[in-house]
């Protein structure tokens, strides 16, 4: 334990002064590695929710804009008109996908 604590004492110190580690170092960090079932599950939980509240959020802005400039009987036809899926999918894949790219590169430094 003495050993384990001068070498993080060690890489603690290069990392401070932004000095290159040896690989004998870098191996000894034990730093966690990202996998390809984190950053799924990254990308269906974040996307998803996202997803989910970007749509409700738009379609609820879109009625109350419609409502409020007196067009109430024009809502039905308003939210067949626009294309929500493509919203849903396009802020899923758009958000998800750089949360879960945010978090690899995260768990790499």
């Amino acid at each position: 334990t003495l050993y384990d604590l001068e070498s993080a004492v060690n890489i603690a110190t290069k990392k401070a002064e932004l000095k290159k580690l040896s690989r004998a170092e870098k191996r000894s960090m034990n730093v966690p590695r990202a996998s390809f079932s984190e950053f799924l599950i990254a990308f269906m939980v974040f996307g998803g929710l996202f997803a989910i509240m970007m749509t409700a959020a738009m379609m609820l802005i879109a009625v109350l804009i419609t409502a409020l400039f007196g067009l109430a009987s024009a809502i039905p036809e308003m939210l067949s008109e626009v294309p929500w899926i493509l919203i849903f999918i396009i802020s899923w894949v758009g958000f998800g996908g750089s949360m879960s790219i945010i978090e690899l590169l995260s768990k790499r430094k």
